[in-house]
């Protein structure tokens, strides 16, 4: 019976000089030393494991040491799993597995299994987790494989409890409990412990869920393992803040915020700020809950953490409507909607997956089931030629029966197919619009990352002139460097605008409210937002239009439209030019024209805006445009209703008339 308590699972103590001892070796010992001391951090300091990880990666690739390398990964894996990153963390565990498998590790193997599980169910896919879960307790049960055992026991219960299945959970965490008290297995037990205690948090048990709290944090303690200490912690505090012990509750949220700190567990830290945030609302100081909600929406938002983004821009709505703010709630409620709908599509994208697989599988089944009745019906003809012989009559009546048989099967595999031919049309729809998608996404993003340059080489370029030559540099030079910055800032400002308003287009987020409202107000104030440029190129700007003018649209819509034709006319235009701005309405329709003395453009240009075909074009003065922006104007005035003429002559300027029913 194998029994690996402190190889794969932790370590209770390393000694300090080891760095210094591993200084000293080279070759496989060195290697074996750096095994052992990212195991350790792993438990205690996973950033200081990271470059010990890559020297032993390289290292056993150098020397075709592929069981070493797969352990490196395995370690890596835990290691992004404990910074929040689940994806790297499940792509660095099948990689470990590819090998495993190859080598027949079998240990290792079910060590991954248990590991996929883990983060299959903290991201939400639950069957996942319960599969790979079962895999590991079978391989752990034939190899006796007792940690990895009592490790697929607990993602069992916990898979179970996450699926409703109360009654299976209870089952094998009892297994789990018993097994890790069997081989004092600290990690087995405080994970068991840990599971029995959410079960009591979720039946209102406060006061028996602590006991099993404080019983777990005992064992994560015996091994100092770091992320299991700071997540019975947080658990701690949450079942006393529903005891409302609220100065304990926030004691050990910050304890726990303290160690998650130092492992970089920014998920946790997230979550923790979040749970903070909740204290301080139950006892009504909602203006420290709004600090702390603030705080983890931002670190979830580097995260890109969709779910805890909704989270917490759903507290923030309640929490605005109890304070009567409805217009704050209502814009964080629309924030919820919006990461539940692109949660909802990621999801959508996934069952997309699985019903491509299911066609194969079906199409396999099909055939099989083809062959089956192919083989049965040999058969059957062959046992009716033996009949024949013996019983003419009876073996007409059989034949009879065999070809209406004959034709209820063909009948049912006809539908059968006709099925599989729509799921696969359906399919090869999907492909071909996921096709269109991709292939205009990688068109804007290769114009993006070609256009984002120079603003931020400008930027960086006129910085370090400032930094390094302040003392060779005369006040008008500084100058001007700091005003050629500052057009850089304003060009990467445009773009990183017309992407955002791109992007919610793109995901249909984008609401059009029609409002009645006065235009030249919105004229004037992109002509005044445009100041500094018009004023740096000496363009002079003619705007007629009436005060007494009403539209009716969209009016966020009207001011991108308005800013970005104002931009476009700005960069084409040489210095000393004009851009005249008329406006008026007349008969139910309201006519906006931005007239300017550019450059131009040629008939090929105005058909590719047109058909929102996206190309990069420089301006008179080298300002950089992706095109884009002209795109979302014809998006924005398509989505109001309105309509766009573009007339120009190359080299005598430019003039854009936006057509909208009043």
């Amino acid at each position: 019976m194998q029994v690996r308590v402190s190889a794969q699972r932790y370590i209770t103590s390393i000694d300090s000089a080891l760095v210094s001892e591993i200084e000293r070796t080279s070759g496989d010992a060195r290697i074996n030393k750096v095994k052992k001391l990212v195991q350790y951090y792993v438990n205690t300091s996973p950033t200081n494991g990271e470059r010990w990880i890559e020297e032993g990666i390289n290292y056993s690739r150098s020397v075709k040491d592929e069981k070493t390398e797969a352990d490196f990964m395995l370690l890596n894996g835990k290691i992004c799993l404990i910074r929040s990153q689940y994806r790297d963390a499940l792509d660095y565990y099948q990689k470990a597995l590819l090998i495993y498998n190859k080598l027949k590790s079998e240990n290792e193997i079910a060590s991954c299994y248990n590991e996929i599980a883990y983060v299959s169910n903290y991201i939400g896919e639950f069957q996942k987790g319960l599969e790979y879960s079962y895999k590991a307790e079978k391989l752990a049960t034939e190899i006796k494989d007792q940690i990895n055992q009592a490790d697929a026991f607990n993602n069992i219960s916990i898979s179970n409890y996450l699926l409703k299945d109360s009654l299976k959970a209870e089952q094998y965490y009892k297994k789990a409990l018993a097994l890790s008290k069997q081989i004092d297995y600290p990690i087995g037990l405080a994970a068991a412990y840990v599971h029995k205690s959410i079960y009591l948090f979720s039946a209102g048990q406060f006061d028996n869920g602590l006991e099993y709290a404080f019983m777990a944090l005992d064992e994560y303690k015996r091994v100092d393992y770091r992320r299991g200490i700071a997540g019975t912690l947080e658990n701690i505090a949450l079942l006393y803040r529903k005891k409302k012990e609220f100065t304990k509750s926030l004691n050990y949220h910050n304890q726990s915020l303290e160690i998650k700190g130092q492992i970089g567990d920014k998920q946790g830290i997230a979550a923790t700020y979040a749970n903070i945030g909740l204290i301080y609302w139950d006892t009504n100081d909602r203006e420290k809950a709004k600090i702390y909600f603030q705080k983890s929406y931002d670190l979830r938002y580097v995260l890109g953490d969709l779910r805890g983004l909704g989270v917490v821009s759903d507290f923030f709505s309640q929490l605005f409507e109890e304070e009567g703010n409805y217009k704050e709630s209502l814009r964080y409620y629309k924030l919820y909607k919006t990461y539940q709908d692109t949660l909802f599509n990621e999801k959508k994208q996934i069952q997309i997956n699985m019903l491509s697989a299911q066609y194969e599988s079906e199409k396999k089944e099909s055939q099989i089931k083809q062959l089956e009745a192919d083989n049965a019906l040999n058969k059957t003809i062959f046992y009716y030629l033996l009949i024949i012989a013996i019983l003419a009559i009876s073996v007409a009546i059989l034949f009879g029966v065999l070809i209406q048989k004959n034709k209820k099967t063909n009948q049912i595999l006809i539908r059968k197919n006709e099925q599989i031919t729509e799921q696969k049309e359906l399919l090869e729809k999907l492909n071909s619009e996921l096709s269109l998608t991709n292939a205009e996404k990688d068109k804007l993003f290769a114009i993006i990352a070609h256009d984002l340059k120079s603003p931020f080489q400008s930027i960086l370029g006129f910085s370090d002139i400032i930094t390094t030559e302040s003392d060779k540099l005369s006040k008008e030079e500084i100058l001007n460097y700091f005003q050629l910055i500052s057009e850089s800032n304003n060009n990467l400002y445009e773009l990183i605008e017309n992407l955002l308003s791109w992007s919610l287009i793109k995901m249909g987020k984008l609401k059009i409210n029609p409002e009645p409202f006065t235009p030249i107000d919105d004229i004037n104030k992109i002509i005044r937002l445009y100041h500094g440029n018009l004023h740096e190129k000496n363009i002079s700007v003619n705007l007629e239009a009436s005060k007494e003018d009403h539209l009716n649209i969209d009016r966020n819509s009207f001011m991108i439209i308005l800013r970005n034709l104002i931009s476009n006319s700005i960069k084409y235009t040489k210095s000393g030019g004009s851009i005249d701005i008329t406006a008026h309405k007349s008969d139910g329709v309201y006519e906006l024209k931005v007239r300017d003395s550019g450059v131009g453009m040629s008939e090929e240009v105005i058909e590719d805006i047109l058909s929102k075909d996206i190309n990069s074009t420089s301006g008179t003065r080298g300002e950089k445009g992706t095109g884009f922006g002209l795109m979302i104007c014809l998006e924005m005035i398509e989505r109001n209703n309105g309509k766009l003429d573009i007339s120009s002559t190359p080299g005598k300027g430019t003039e854009f008339k936006v057509i909208f029913n009043c």
